[in-house]
């Protein structure tokens, strides 16, 4: 994603994955008719249908204020404003590096800089990717916990205190 950061020339990104895409060959005008006059708007994101071979379903945003612990939206269905460097993945994170992304910009900019779009934007394949990989789940959470550790808060240490009593009992390694 950082690279094709790297030769993005347009005002706004948005990153779509093998296997996504738009909702509708609408998509891009509605979001440009939307956000146009909107001069505050650092991130826009919209709902999502979730989807494998066999069926899909509506991927439902969860508010905004739950950001503080998880993303509150599919990253299919987000816009970002190009903003150069600062617009990046950081390669520390394999699993949640959108997360953390979305996160650095909402405490940067506050959520009168993010804005819902009331439409579908994305298909979201659900059949592959590392972050439904259940395998994985201990390695997603454990990252999600060190980008959480930057604002604690009750949830933070509830959330951290959770995962140590996980690895005691499975005896996974932290």
């Amino acid at each position: 994603m950082n690279k094709g950061l790297k030769v993005a020339s347009g005002e706004w990104v948005n990153f779509m994955n093998a296997g996504d895409c738009f909702y509708d060959s609408d998509v891009v005008q509605k979001f440009v008719d939307k956000v146009q006059n909107i001069h505050q708007c650092v991130l826009a994101y919209g709902r999502t249908i979730d989807f494998n071979r066999s069926k899909q379903y509506e991927h439902k945003c969860s508010p905004l204020s739950t950001i503080s612990f998880k993303t509150p939206f599919c990253h299919q269905s987000v816009f970002v404003k190009n903003l150069g460097s600062e617009i990046q993945f950081s390669n520390k994170y394999h699993i949640v590096a959108d997360y953390d992304l979305f996160y650095k910009l909402y405490y940067k900019y506050g959520k009168s800089y993010f804005y819902a779009l009331n439409f579908f934007v994305a298909k979201y394949d659900i059949s592959g990717g590392l972050s439904k990989n259940v395998a994985l789940k201990h390695e997603q959470q454990r990252e999600r916990l060190n980008i959480r550790s930057q604002h604690k808060d009750f949830r933070w240490y509830y959330d951290l205190f959770k995962y140590i009593i996980k690895i005691v009992f499975l005896g996974a390694s932290l």
